[in-house]
This record gives C-alpha cells, structure tokens and sequence, in this order.
C-alpha cells in the first residue's frame, strides 16, 4: 500500500472516492459485490489517513453500500468510521502551522 500512497501527488487537491466492497465481507457485508480476502478496516483506514495526509483532501464520498444486504449495519458503520477517521486525519492536518489554504 506504501507505493499506492506514494504516487499521490503531495499537497494536489484530491477528491476521495472509496468503494466500500474492497473490504472483507466479514467487515462489509452489506455491499453489492463483496470482495472475499478483501481489505480489513484496520488497512482501509490506514490507507485512508496516508492519502489524507500526503494529499490536499478535497472532499470524500463512500459508495456502495447496500442496505438490503447489510441488515447487521456492519458496512455501514464500518464506511462511516472510515469518513469520519479520514475528515479527521484532514481536519488535523490544516491545523499545523504550515499549513496554508
């Protein structure tokens, strides 16, 4: 995931757009197309705060979440945990001093 972060250009305006089946199906199972030895939540949001930080975040969405198939609400509170690190980890970044808007 090193190489993924790192060809993020730093400092770019980027919008985020994550799609939620790339998780475990024990993590997410309420997705469309679930991706069996998918990502766990712990590498999506360290993948997540990476791109956060290298990148100027712009904004975010999270997609693919199917409530029909999630009827634990796992998906959805594991993609909302993830906004919500991730908002965090940019919020945290503009509150450096060097950094500029």
């Amino acid at each position: 995931m090193a190489r993924l972060v790192e060809s993020v250009e730093p400092d770019v305006d980027t919008w985020i757009t994550f799609d939620i089946d790339c998780l475990d199906p024990a993590v997410a199972p309420g997705t469309g197309v679930p991706e069996p030895g998918g990502l766990t939540y712990y590498e999506a949001r360290s993948l997540l705060r990476a791109v956060a930080e290298r990148a100027n975040v712009i904004g975010m969405d999270l997609v693919e979440v199917s409530p029909h198939y999630d009827p634990g609400e796992l998906a959805a509170i594991h993609g909302v945990r993830l906004i919500l690190d991730t908002v965090g980890t940019v919020f945290e970044k503009r509150k450096q001093p060097d950094f500029f808007f």
